[in-house]
C-alpha cells in the first residue's frame, strides 16, 4: 500500500479545488476570534498524557507502520 494512496484521497483533492475567496477566509477567522473572545474562562487544555501511554501509543504506531512496509522494521 502507497502512502500517498492513504493520504491522497481523490474527494478531498476535488474539494481544494473549490478554494474559498480571501474574503471568506478573512471572515471565518475573524469569527473564530470574535467566539474566543466571548468566553475568556473556556480553557481548551490537553489531557495528560503519562510516559507509559505515549510510549504504549509510539509503540503501536511503530507497528502498524511496518506492517504495512511505511516504516523499516528493525530487527
Amino acid at each position: 500500500m502507497d502512502v500517498e494512496q492513504i493520504l491522497n484521497y481523490p474527494s478531498e483533492n476535488e474539494s481544494l479545488m473549490e478554494s474559498a475567496t480571501d474574503e471568506e477566509i478573512i471572515q471565518g477567522v475573524m469569527d473564530v476570534l470574535a467566539d474566543d473572545e466571548q468566553d475568556p474562562n473556556d480553557s481548551r487544555s490537553l489531557p495528560h498524557v503519562s510516559p507509559k501511554e505515549a510510549f504504549l501509543a509510539m509503540d503501536t504506531l511503530k507497528n502498524y507502520l511496518t506492517r504495512f512496509g511505511l516504516c523499516p522494521s528493525k530487527s
